[in-house]
């Protein structure tokens, strides 16, 4: 995500829904689930 993000950036556009995305991930590995995977931002919800 991050090297899409820079891409984006780079090319001077915006794509909000993988910047929040991102947000939600760091958030996830901020609270240990660092080898879960993108796929575990459901647990955000639970």
């Amino acid at each position: 995500m991050d090297i899409a993000l820079e891409e984006v950036e780079a090319m001077d556009k915006d794509l909000p829904g993988l910047a929040l995305v991102k947000s939600l991930y760091d958030e996830l590995v901020e609270k240990g689930e660092t080898d879960s995977g993108t796929q575990s931002i459901y647990k955000l919800w639970q």
